[in-house]
């Protein structure tokens, strides 16, 4: 068992409206991506690695056979007691779970079968930390068994291939492709930290609409921050 006080940032899980999904203009991937833009933005706010802690497969909704097979059995809480007890504090686990080493052989072969393993609901999101760099670190969660991933922070792409743009005085009237390739534009203008997804020309180069530059609260001269959707 381990634990951090002040250990590196843990990005959280998303919620994304369903009429959102397979969104021509990458909903998902530019709610996922906008969280290492701002990173990107502010490096020194941030520890040099970022992890996630993957959701695990449920039995069923409010019920993990990893907690009902060993946490259930040091805390007599069930899983549901026990998320809510944690929100407010994890004292309890370093308290009443075992700091030494536990053989997953002892557990039920069902319960083994899952630890490590990712939600068929959380695999969209794992897919795209992994082609921004995340990867497996060897650790689970002690309450339901998903896998831990994490990046170093300068290695995640859209940190690593972040551009750094002067917004021109009008807008390019470059063509774009039919089928362009898309990108997160990001900048901390009059409203504050705003990203918006936009394409790019035959040179690589975003066009920013009007419609756009109001979103963010930009204007002509301003600097902002180009990362590549994955």
């Amino acid at each position: 068992l381990h634990s951090s006080e002040d250990g590196p940032p843990e990005i959280g899980g998303l919620i994304l409206d369903p009429g959102y999904r397979r969104h021509p203009e990458k909903a998902g991937k530019a709610l996922s991506v906008v969280r290492f833009a701002y990173i990107s933005m502010h490096p020194n706010h941030f520890e040099r690695e970022v992890i996630a802690e993957m959701l695990s497969p449920f039995e069923s909704p409010g019920r993990s056979l990893l907690w009902d097979a060993f946490g259930a059995k040091f805390t007599g809480l069930s899983y549901r007691e026990a998320d809510h007890l944690s929100a407010r504090s994890k004292q309890f686990i370093a308290d009443l779970f075992p700091r030494d080493p536990v053989y997953a052989t002892l557990l039920p072969e069902k319960v083994q079968a899952m630890i490590g393993h990712t939600n068929e609901a959380a695999k969209a999101a794992l897919r795209i930390l992994e082609k921004v760099g995340f990867h497996e670190l060897g650790q689970v969660d002690p309450f339901d068994g998903g896998p831990y991933v994490g990046a170093a922070r300068d290695a995640i792409a859209s940190v690593r291939d972040r551009r750094q743009l002067v917004l021109p005085g009008l807008v390019q009237e470059r063509e774009i492709p039919a089928q362009p390739s898309l990108a997160l534009l990001s900048a901390e203008g009059r409203l504050g930290f705003r990203s918006t997804v936009v394409p790019l020309d035959e040179i690589g180069a975003p066009h920013v609409s009007k419609a756009s530059r109001e979103a963010l609260g930009v204007a002509a001269g301003d600097p902002v921050s180009v990362a590549p959707l994955p």
